[in-house]
C-alpha cells in the first residue's frame, strides 16, 4: 500500500472504533443524539475506506466507483455532524435545517449515478512530497455537490462559535475541529478538481473531528461518573439521616409514653418520702440510710423522666437579642449549684462580649449541661470561650477531666449512651438538639493533656434551624 492511502486506512479504523463507542453511549439517558455522532464516525470510516483506493493498484472503473462513493458519503457526514451539534445544543431540528439536510442527502445519493458527478475517467495528479494521486475527475454537477458539503461544514463552524459564546464546555475543541474540516473540504474540493497540487486532507480532518468530539464525550462521561459518585454519597447520607430520624421518632414516642407512665408514681413517692422520714426518725435510726437510698433512686428516676421529656419535647426556639456574657454567667452559676463536684473548681470565662439573637433559656440549658458534664468528669478547671467572626459566634467549653475513651467519640450524642453509672445518656442528645435548632452544629475534640472540648458556632444575628 502506498503512502497516498495510509491516512484513509487510519481514518477508517479509528472511525469504526468511535462509531462503536458512540453507539454504546447513545443508549444512556438523555444521550439519544449521540447516535448521530456514531453515524458521523461511521461516515468518516466509510469515507476513509472509499479513499483508500489511492494507495492500491486497481482498474480505473473501480477507482471511479470509489470516488463516487467518497463524494456521496461526505454530505452524509456533514448532515450527521449537524444533527449531533443540534442535539448538543438541546434543541430540535428547525424546518430550514431539516429541508437543507434532506437536499444534501439527496444530492449525495445522486453522486452514485454513473457519469453524473464523476466522469468515467482517471487522471494522475502529483501533490507535495512526491505523492501521486490517481483519481476520478468531478463534473460540474459533482463540484456543485461538493459545495453543498462545504455549506454544511460552514454551518457547523458557525454553531461551534455559538457554543463558544454560550460558554459551553468543549466549545473551543468543536470550533477547531469544524473549522479544520471546513478548510480541509475546501482544499480537497480544489485538489479533486485539479485546481491545486496539495495533498488530500479531508480524511485527516474527519479523523480529528471524530477524535475531538470523542474526547469531549469521554470527559463528560468522567464528569458524570464523578457527579454520580457524589450524588450517591449524598443519597447515602440522606438515607442514613432518614433512618436516624425515624429511629429517633420511634424512640421519642416510646420515651414520651414511658415518661408519662412513670411521672405520676415518682411524684407520689416524693410526696410520701417526707412523711415517711419523720415517722422513721422517731422509731428506727437504722432505717434512715435505706430511706436515703430510696430517695436517691427516686431522684435519679425523676431526672430520667425530666431528661426524657426534654428529649422528646419539640424544640421551638424563641429568639430574642441577649447578651452572651449574661447567658454564660447564669449557666456557670446554675452548673455550680447543681453539682457537688463543682466545689473548688475554677471556671475561666473569656469572650469578646456582644449580643446574640437566640433563645436564652435553651442556650442556658445547653451550656449548663456541658459544664455539668465537665464537673462530673472530675475537672477542676473549666474554660468557656467565645469569639465573634463573620456574623457568627464560636463557643467552646474546655475541661481537663477524664475525657472520652477511644472508640466512644462517635457515640457521644447517641440517645441513652453514657459512661457514668448514674447518667441517663440523654444530656448531650438534648444539647445537640438545642444547638442544631439554633442553626449550629456541635463537635467534640480531646483536650490536649487530657479532657474534653465541645465547640459549636451560632449565627449572631438570627437563629434558624440547621
Amino acid at each position: 500500500m502506498g503512502l497516498e492511502g495510509l491516512p484513509s486506512v487510519i481514518a477508517m479504523v479509528v472511525g469504526l472504533l468511535f462509531a462503536a463507542v458512540g453507539r454504546s453511549l447513545a443508549r444512556g439517558p438523555a444521550s439519544a443524539h449521540l447516535k448521530w455522532y456514531a453515524r458521523a464516525s461511521l461516515a468518516a470510516a466509510v469515507f476513509g475506506a472509499s479513499n483508500s483506493h489511492l494507495g492500491f493498484d486497481m482498474p480505473d472503473r473501480v477507482r471511479v466507483a470509489f470516488s463516487m462513493v467518497a463524494l456521496a458519503v461526505a454530505p452524509f457526514f456533514g448532515v450527521a455532524w449537524m444533527l449531533y451539534l443540534v442535539g448538543e445544543e438541546g434543541r430540535r431540528f428547525s424546518r430550514a435545517e431539516r429541508i437543507f439536510a434532506v437536499v444534501v442527502i439527496a444530492a449525495g445519493g445522486l453522486c452514485l449515478v454513473p457519469g453524473l458527478a464523476v466522469r468515467p475517467a482517471v487522471q494522475a495528479r502529483q501533490a507535495w512530497g512526491g505523492l501521486v494521486y490517481r483519481d476520478g475527475v468531478p463534473t460540474r454537477v459533482g463540484e456543485l455537490f461538493g459545495l453543498l458539503f462545504l455549506l454544511l461544514m460552514a454551518w457547523s463552524t458557525w454553531r461551534a462559535v455559538e457554543f463558544l459564546r454560550a460558554g459551553r464546555a468543549g466549545g473551543w475543541a468543536l470550533f477547531a475541529g469544524s473549522a479544520l474540516a471546513l478548510s480541509a473540504g475546501i482544499n480537497d474540493s480544489l485538489a479533486f478538481a485539479q485546481q491545486v497540487r496539495t495533498p488530500y486532507l479531508l480524511d485527516l480532518s474527519f479523523l480529528a473531528l471524530v477524535i475531538v468530539a470523542g474526547t469531549r464525550l469521554s470527559d463528560r462521561f468522567v464528569d458524570n461518573a464523578r457527579d454520580l459518585q457524589a450524588a450517591t454519597h449524598q443519597l447515602q447520607e440522606a438515607q442514613a439521616e432518614l433512618v436516624k430520624r425515624e429511629r429517633l421518632a420511634a424512640l421519642g414516642e416510646l420515651s414520651a409514653t414511658v415518661a408519662h407512665e412513670v411521672r405520676t408514681p415518682v411524684a407520689v413517692m416524693f410526696n410520701v418520702l417526707p412523711a415517711l422520714r419523720r415517722e422513721l426518725s422517731t422509731r428506727a435510726e437504722g432505717s434512715l440510710p435505706l430511706l436515703k437510698l430510696v430517695e436517691e433512686e427516686a431522684d435519679r428516676l425523676r431526672r430520667l423522666v425530666d431528661d426524657l421529656l426534654d428529649f422528646v419535647r419539640p424544640l421551638s426556639p424563641r429568639p430574642v437579642k441577649a447578651l452572651l456574657a449574661d447567658i454564660v454567667e447564669d449557666a456557670v452559676t446554675a452548673a455550680r449549684a447543681a453539682h457537688e463536684d463543682a466545689r473548688g473548681a475554677e471556671v475561666k470565662v473569656e469572650g469578646d462580649g456582644g449580643d446574640l439573637v437566640c433563645d436564652p433559656q435553651l442556650l442556658h440549658r445547653a451550656l449548663s449541661n456541658l459544664m455539668g458534664n465537665a464537673f462530673e468528669a472530675g475537672s477542676q478547671q473549666v474554660a468557656v470561650r467565645w469569639r465573634g467572626e463573620a456574623g457568627r459566634v464560636h463557643l467552646e467549653i474546655v475541661d481537663h477531666g477524664r475525657g472520652v475513651k477511644p472508640g466512644d467519640e462517635e457515640k457521644l450524642f447517641r440517645p441513652f449512651f453514657t459512661t457514668r453509672p448514674s447518667g441517663t445518656g440523654l444530656g448531650l442528645s438534648v444539647v445537640q438538639r438545642i444547638i442544631e435548632a439554633h442553626g449550629g452544629r456541635i463537635a467534640y475534640a480531646p483536650t490536649p493533656g487530657g479532657g474534653a472540648t465541645f465547640s459549636f458556632s451560632l449565627p449572631r444575628d438570627r437563629a434558624e434551624a440547621a
